[in-house]
């Protein structure tokens, strides 16, 4: 299982998520690259991406008494909020789009918009006719 984590996260390093929220180079164990939407570098700079990656695929006996629901997971990590919190609508349908092309059995999105729009949720129809499941966090906006 493949689940994409919102704006970042990182790849799960030598079994624990990598706290310094740097995701490895490309190719360092062997899954996607993952990609930043934004311009800038695929690191997450609020740590909530990390946070909800952390969540989905940390290892248990990791030494912080914590465990993940899916500890064989591997994240696929995609960026399409800048630092500051915001994006665009084709960010956002871009990086549904790359982790549909990546092989994403789940993509997970803890984002929200006051505003339907037909870009992203044709990025969301498009996933699901591959067999994607396609979550947002509760409690968000998100129209689409």
């Amino acid at each position: 299982m493949t689940p994409c984590a919102r704006a970042s996260g990182c790849r799960r390093a030598r079994g624990r998520i990598d706290e310094s929220r740097q995701c490895p180079p490309p190719g360092a164990v062997g899954d996607p690259a993952g990609k930043s939407f934004t311009g800038e570098p695929l690191t997450d700079g609020h740590g909530h991406g990390t946070h909800c990656a952390g969540s989905i695929a940390q290892w248990t006996g990791n030494g912080i008494h914590a465990a993940g629901l899916a500890k064989d997971a591997t994240i696929l990590p995609i960026k399409v909020l800048s630092n500051g919190g915001s994006g665009y609508v084709d960010w956002i349908a871009g990086g549904i789009d790359y982790a549909t092309q990546h092989g994403a059995d789940v993509i997970s999105m803890s984002l929200g918009s006051s505003q339907e729009s037909k870009v992203i949720s044709a990025a969301i129809d498009r996933a699901i006719a591959k067999g994607v499941l396609v979550t947002k966090a509760a409690a968000t906006d998100m129209a689409a």
